[in-house]
């Protein structure tokens, strides 16, 4: 038999099997799915990236069109007259925004309490700060797509808290006492009020933490060049550190929206740290440690050095520039008068800061509603004033008047001159003297410290406000700088004590009678 008949043949076929075929379908299946993520991821990554530059190129706008918005608004408080500036105020309308300033860095305050009298002579009708000021008009612009709010806020409106920390015990007393006062009234028409217990719960707990006790390596007790050697109490920075008390939380330390028309003011609104300003260290007796009196200005101390220098033979020159401070910005600042202090000014302050520290004192309630009646009726004299300036006013400087400020001008109410004023209102007459001059030690008609709001949004181009406090929605930048005030030899100064920093939340001027607001008109930018 044949070999070849042994060998069975198999007929020969290149097609998968059917197992075969599930096993290549699958891993095409992989590869499709791979591939779309990977599509996907890229095409995320690339969304997301596009939209991070734009948001980044937006954020450089605004910031650049804030600072130079923040430049022209300065204006407002270096042009009032209260400052010993030009009552005309900005001489530069919108266009001028083009021109930036650098922001500028901070520096803290000295602390310290001082109380206030009245004399001869104090506050001139021209020289009281009031909410009729050009820098307390809202100043709103439109830069491109960008609309900026730009508005300031009193810090000597606001209570002081590091005067519950005076070396004078009796007025460490009295603080406490306005200050648990203060916080009872804050929020009376409302369901967040606190009641006094709570008050004095809070006021243990700040001064526990203002005397150091609870400070640890978390919270450390701050170190600072004009802190005296003996001092045991721990001065705070800024009022955010009220936040770190156990019973203030964020819902009472900012201002809280009730509804579209209602606000319940926050601690931010009624507390300070800012005011009573020294230039000099608390041990110093107003001059440098160890300098005389003949050394207390830098012209002194320059001609001290020369004749130091003429007996050590040590060259007059660099003698000279090492007794000069390098005041830059700053000169001639330390010169001139004594600040306000913690006087409270009267015209400006909160409605929960007068009912509180009133009361304390013990003024009657008639008098003190007197009091906030009083800075809200309508001034009939400087109204008619306005409306003869505006008839004289050509359309060009209306036009530039509306560039500026984007709404109607504000009727004016009335405002204390001189705190001699109260004579006038209501039955302050019938007051003793002893009461009344408590009311001249607490409170005055002056500012010098300032907290500068700025604000920047993008809104989308067809919306509109429906309600006094809406925000838009789109991207917004929220700044605050505190500036302190000073008439100096070289004119006004606005010197930094807290630089240009981001704030959470938009802060609103808030009336004292809420309940009896016109009706709202969407402003214009």
């Amino acid at each position: 038999m044949p070999m070849t008949s042994w060998i069975r043949l198999r007929p020969h076929s290149s097609a998968p099997r059917a197992g075969e075929r599930g096993v290549v379908l699958i891993l095409t299946l992989f590869v499709i799915l791979i591939t779309y993520a990977l599509v996907t991821q890229m095409t995320l990554g690339t969304a997301v990236a596009s939209q991070t530059t734009i948001n980044n190129s937006r954020r450089m706008q605004m910031k650049s069109a804030t600072v130079a918005a923040a430049d022209q608004f300065m204006e407002h408080l270096t042009s009032d007259p209260s400052a010993g500036g030009d009552a005309q105020g900005m001489a530069a309308d919108a266009a001028g925004l083009a021109g930036a300033s650098e922001a500028m860095g901070g520096f803290g305050s000295e602390d310290g309490g001082a109380e206030g009298e009245v004399t001869e002579g104090e506050a001139p009708a021209e020289e009281a700060d009031s909410l009729m000021d050009a820098w307390a008009k809202p100043m709103r612009i439109q830069i491109g797509e960008i609309q900026i709010t730009a508005w300031a806020e009193d810090e000597n409106a606001k209570f002081n808290l590091l005067s519950l920390i005076s070396e004078d015990e009796d007025y460490r007393d009295i603080a406490r006492r306005r200050f648990e006062s203060i916080l009872d009234r804050l929020r009376d028409e409302h369901d967040e009020d606190l009641s006094s217990a709570d008050a004095s719960i809070i006021a243990d707990q700040l001064l526990e933490w203002l005397e150091g006790q609870t400070r640890d390596e978390n919270y450390p007790y701050p170190l600072r060049k004009s802190t005296p050697e003996e001092q045991t109490h721990a001065s705070i920075y800024c009022p955010e550190e009220l936040l770190l008390l156990a019973d203030v939380n964020e819902d009472l330390y900012f201002d809280q929206k009730l509804d579209d028309e209602l606000f319940a003011l926050g601690l931010e609104s009624v507390f300070t740290v800012w005011t009573s300003l020294a230039f000099q260290p608390p041990d110093s007796d107003g001059q440098s440690a160890g300098a005389s009196e003949e050394e207390a200005t830098p012209q002194g101390a320059a001609e001290a050095a020369m004749e130091d220098s003429l007996a050590s033979e040590e060259p007059i020159a660099d003698a000279v520039e090492q007794a000069i401070p390098a005041e830059g910005g700053f000169s001639g600042a330390a010169e001139g008068d004594d600040g306000i202090g913690a006087l409270v000014n009267i015209n400006t302050a909160p409605r929960p800061v007068v009912e509180g520290i009133l009361s304390e004192i013990g003024i009657p309630w008639t008098i003190i509603t007197d009091i906030l009646e009083n800075r809200n009726e309508v001034d009939e004299e400087a109204l008619l004033s306005m409306e003869d300036e505006a008839a004289d006013q050509d359309f060009a400087e209306m036009e530039l008047a509306q560039s500026r400020y984007g709404d109607l001008e504000q009727v004016p109410l009335r405002y204390l001159n001189t705190l001699e004023d109260l004579e006038e209102v209501g039955s302050w007459a019938s007051l003793d003297e002893e009461q009344k001059q408590d009311v001249y030690d607490a409170f005055g008609v002056k500012s010098d410290v300032f907290s500068v709001f700025i604000y920047a949004r993008m809104p989308p181009g067809d919306w509109q406000p429906e309600y006094r406090y809406d925000e838009p929605p789109g991207p917004v930048l929220r700044l605050r700088g505190v500036y302190y005030r000073r008439s100096t030899a070289d004119g006004v100064k606005m010197i930094p004590l807290q630089a240009w920093h981001e704030v959470p939340f938009t802060r609103w001027r808030i009336p004292d009678f809420q309940d009896d607001l016109e009706p709202f008109v969407a402003p214009e930018f």
